[in-house]
C-alpha cells in the first residue's frame, strides 16, 4: 500500500513520505547505484521512505519464519522528487536517493528512472511520477513510486496604492481615504489601515502605509509608500506682497511676518530662521547665510501667528533672502529690499 502527504509545494526542507508493504521474495542479483555487489544472507522486505533516515526495525512474519526486513529508500526533503511536491515549470531540480537495508543482507541494486545527479523532469505542467527500484541479495524486489506536479510559475502579487500616493503631502487634520488594489486570486490584502478608511494625518511628519498581500500559491508582497503632514501654512499676510517680498523694508528694524497654519499648533512651529544676502535683481544669492532670530506670539481671535524677524542697521541699501523653517519641514522665504 502506497500512502502519503496530500500534494503541496515544499520548501527545501520539508518532505513527504511513502510506504510500500513487503511483498515475497525472489532470488536476484543486481550492482548497486555504486556498481558494488553485496552479499549477505537475509530475506528482507523493502519500504520506501521519503525524507527519513532513520533504520527500519525487523519483524517477523506470521506466516513463516522468515524475516521480512524494511528496507528504506531516502529521499531527502531538499532533493527531489518528494511525493506530493510540486515545481515549477523548468525550474531546476536535482535527483537524489538512495536505499537502504539496516540489518538484511544488503542491497544488490537501487535506481530511478533517472539517475542520481540528473536534472528532475520539469519540461512539462501536469503530474509525472519517478519510481524507484531496489532489491536485496536476498532476493527480495521492491519498487516505490513518487507522483510530483510541475506548474506554470506564478508572480507575486501586484499591489498599487492609490492613497496615499508615495511622497505626497497632507496637511494636518485633513481627511485622507486609504485606497489600494491588488492583482487576482487573492487569499489575503491587508493595509495599515483598512480600504477606504483614513490614513492618520493626526500629527505633523513623514509616516507610512503598507500594504502586504499574498494569493492561493503562496506567493506574497508587500510594498509601502510615505507620505508627510504638513501645518496648513496659509502664506504670509502684509507687509509681505503676494510675491512673498518687502520692497520697502528699513534695516534694523523687525520685520513682521503674519500667518495661519488653522489653529494654535503651539509657539514650537518655527524651528528656524535664516538670512541670505543677494542679488536686487534676481534674488541670486551673494554670499553666507546667517542664523536669524525670530519672536513668536500667536493671537486666538485673528487665528493668527505673527514672527518678528530682526534686521541688521548695516543692511541698509541691499537685499536679503530669509528663510523660515517650520517644524513640519517646510520652508517659507521672504525677499526683503532695505531702501532705508
Amino acid at each position: 500500500m502506497v500512502s502519503g502527504r496530500s500534494a503541496g509545494r515544499l520548501p527545501a526542507n520539508e518532505h513527504a513520505a511513502v510506504q510500500l508493504e513487503p511483498v515475497g521474495d525472489r532470488a536476484r542479483w543486481d550492482r548497486t547505484a555504486t556498481g558494488h555487489v553485496h552479499e549477505q544472507r537475509s530475506r528482507p522486505g523493502l519500504g520506501l521512505l521519503a525524507g527519513s533516515a532513520e533504520p527500519v526495525s525487523s519483524e517477523r512474519s506470521n506466516d513463516s519464519d522468515l524475516f521480512a526486513e524494511r528496507r528504506r529508500l531516502l529521499l531527502p526533503g531538499y532533493a527531489a522528487p518528494s511525493d506530493g511536491a510540486t515545481y515549477d515549470l523548468g525550474s531546476q531540480v536535482t535527483v537524489d536517493f538512495s536505499c537502504d537495508d539496516p540489518n538484511g543482507s544488503g542491497v544488490a541494486f537501487c535506481f530511478g528512472d533517472r539517475p542520481n545527479g540528473a536534472p528532475l523532469d520539469t519540461s512539462q505542467a501536469g503530474s509525472h511520477t519517478f519510481t524507484v527500484r531496489t532489491a536485496d541479495n536476498a532476493g527480495n524486489y521492491r519498487e516505490a513510486t513518487a507522483t510530483y506536479n510541475v506548474v506554470e510559475p506564478t508572480h507575486p502579487p501586484s499591489i498599487v496604492i492609490s492613497s496615499p500616493a508615495d511622497g505626497a503631502a497632507y496637511t494636518l487634520g485633513a481627511t485622507v481615504l486609504a485606497s489600494c488594489s491588488a492583482s487576482s486570486k487573492l487569499v489575503a490584502c491587508d493595509g495599515t489601515v483598512a480600504d477606504g478608511a483614513a490614513i492618520d494625518t493626526g500629527s505633523i511628519g513623514t509616516k507610512s502605509f503598507a500594504v502586504h498581500a499574498a494569493d492561493a500559491n503562496g506567493k506574497s508582497a508587500s510594498l509601502t509608500n510615505t507620505y508627510s503632514v504638513i501645518y496648513a501654512f496659509s502664506g504670509f499676510g502684509t507687509p509681505v506682497s503676494a510675491s512673498g517680498s518687502i520692497d520697502t523694508a528699513k534695516a534694523g528694524d523687525a520685520i513682521p511676518l503674519k500667518f495661519s497654519l488653522s489653529g494654535d499648533q503651539g509657539l514650537g512651529v518655527v524651528t528656524r530662521a535664516t538670512w541670505q544676502p543677494a542679488s536686487c535683481a534676481d534674488w541670486s544669492a551673494q554670499g553666507a547665510a546667517a542664523a536669524g532670530r525670530v519672536t513668536l506670539s500667536y493671537s486666538a481671535s485673528s487665528d493668527r501667528y505673527l514672527a518678528l524677524a530682526d534686521t541688521d542697521s548695516r543692511w541698509k541699501k541691499s537685499c536679503r533672502t530669509l528663510d523660515l523653517e517650520l517644524a513640519d519641514g517646510t520652508h517659507h522665504t521672504v525677499h526683503a529690499h532695505f531702501t532705508n
